[in-house]
C-alpha cells in the first residue's frame, strides 16, 4: 500500500537565533587548490549531511548545538565566503533541557523549497517523533509534516527514516528510504527509493519499483534526472521514477561500488572503496557504510577517478556545488595500526573516528 500520509495543520515550534557570526576556521583563508582538502569545521561531535543552497552561498548542515547535554542538533548555514554560520534553524518542543531536537537531514530546491527530517524524544530514551516536513527556506519555522515514521511502504517493507532528500523539480520530493534506527555514529542502511508528489490534494505517496536495495539516490538540478546505486553494484544508473526502468550511465567496476552518490550538470560525485558490511533489513540483505574516497566523473564520460586520495581520512555524504567545481563532504580521521603490534605480517585494522568534520575540496 501507499505510504500512510497526514498533513498536519500546526506550525513547528522553533526559535530564531540571531546571525551566530562565530569564526570555524581562520578569517579568510585561501581556497583549496585541486585535490586538496581545507577543513571547514572543527566539532565537539558531528557535522552532519551538507547541502549546498541552489545559488551556491551558503552550506547547509546538520549541526550539534553547542553547551547543550541534550543532543540537540540545528540546521545551520555556512558562508564559505566568511568562514561563519550566518543563520540557523532550531526545533523545540515541552521540557526542551530534557529533551533531544535534530534536524538531521535537509534538501531546498531551486524555487525555496525546503524538506527536512525532524526528530525528537527524550534525552536518556529512544527518539520517538520523526517525521518528514516541508515548508520554504525563509521559513522553515512554518513547515509542516507531510509523513511520519515508522511507515510502510508499497513493496511491505517498514521505513524508520529517510535520508539523501532531493527536490526533482518543485513538487516532486525524493529520498532514499532508510530500514534501521540511525545510531550514535549516524549509521544507517537502505532500503528502497521513496517519493512525494504535490497535488491539488496534497502529497501523494510511492515508492520508485525495482529500488529494493538501493544505497543512494539523486537527483541533477540541472536535467532533472533521476539516479541511484545500488548494494554490490559497481554501476551508477538513471532511474525512471515511475517504472523503476534503470540505464547504466556510469561504472565504478575499478573503485569498488559506488555509494552516497551526487551529481550536477552531469558531473558525478561517489563514495568508493572504504568499508561497509552487510546487514540484515526486514529481510533484505542491505549494509553500513563506515565511508571511504571519493570518486570524480561525469555521465557518459571516461571511467571515474579518485579526487583524493587521503589516507589519514574517509569521507561521508559528499555534496557538489552548483557550478560542480567544489564538493563538501563528511570527513573521518581513520587510525590505521598493526593488529598485532611488533608480529611481522600482522593484519591492519582500521578505526574510524565517531567525529566528523566538513571538509571542503576545489576544483574537482
Amino acid at each position: 500500500m501507499l505510504l500512510r500520509l497526514a498533513l498536519a495543520a500546526a506550525a513547528v515550534a522553533c526559535e530564531h537565533p540571531e546571525p551566530i557570526g562565530t569564526a570555524l576556521i581562520e578569517d579568510n583563508p585561501q581556497m583549496p587548490t585541486a585535490g586538496i582538502g581545507l577543513r571547514l569545521t572543527y566539532s565537539s561531535w558531528r557535522d552532519q549531511a551538507p547541502v549546498w543552497l541552489p545559488d551556491g552561498s551558503l552550506v547547509g548542515f546538520s549541526w550539534p548545538r553547542p553547551s547543550r547535554a541534550d543532543g540537540d542538533r540545528c540546521l545551520a548555514f555556512l558562508s564559505l565566503t566568511s568562514r561563519r554560520i550566518v543563520r540557523a534553524f532550531c526545533l523545540t518542543g515541552p521540557g526542551d533541557d530534557d529533551s533531544t531536537n535534530m534536524v538531521r537531514v535537509h534538501a531546498v530546491s531551486a524555487g525555496g523549497s525546503m524538506a527536512f527530517i525532524a526528530e525528537g524524544g527524550s534525552t536518556f530514551g529512544p527518539l520517538s517523533n520523526r517525521t518528514l516536513r516541508v515548508g520554504r527556506d525563509d521559513h522553515p519555522d512554518r513547515a509542516v509534516s507531510v509523513a511520519s515514521f515508522p511507515v510502510q511502504s508499497a513493496t511491505g517493507l517498514i521505513h524508520v527514516s529517510a535520508e539523501q532528500l532531493a527536490w526533482q523539480g518543485e513538487s516532486t520530493l525524493v529520498y532514499l528510504a532508510i530500514g534501521i534506527e540511525p545510531g550514535p555514529q549516524g549509521r544507517t542502511a537502505g532500503l528502497e527509493i521513496a517519493r512525494l508528489v504535490l497535488g491539488a490534494a496534497g502529497f501523494a505517496a510511492s515508492v520508485v519499483p525495482n529500488t529494493v536495495g538501493a544505497t543512494s539516490v539523486a537527483v541533477d538540478p540541472v536535467t532533472g534526472i533521476l539516479y541511484g546505486t545500488f548494494a554490490g553494484d559497481p554501476l551508477l544508473y538513471a532511474l525512471d521514477g515511475a517504472s523503476g526502468a534503470r540505464q547504466a550511465v556510469a561504472d565504478f567496476s575499478g573503485l569498488a561500488t559506488p555509494r552516497d552518490v551526487k551529481v550536477v550538470g552531469g558531473r558525478i560525485i561517489a563514495v568508493v572503496q572504504g568499508r561497509v558490511t552487510p546487514v540484515a533489513a526486514f529481510g533484505i540483505i542491505t549494509q553500513f557504510d563506515e565511508g571511504g574516497e571519493l570518486a570524480i566523473g561525469r555521465i557518459g564520460g571516461a571511467a571515474p577517478a579518485l579526487l583524493i586520495s587521503e589516507s589519514s581520512r574517509w569521507f561521508r555524504h559528499p555534496a557538489l556545488s552548483p557550478t560542480g567545481d567544489q564538493v563538501v563532504a563528511e570527513a573521518f580521521l581513520l587510525d590505521v595500526h598493526a593488529r598485532f603490534p611488533g608480529v611481522e605480517d600482522s593484519p591492519i585494522d582500521t578505526l574510524v573516528s565517531p567525529l566528523s568534520d566538513l571538509m571542503l575540496i576545489g576544483n574537482p
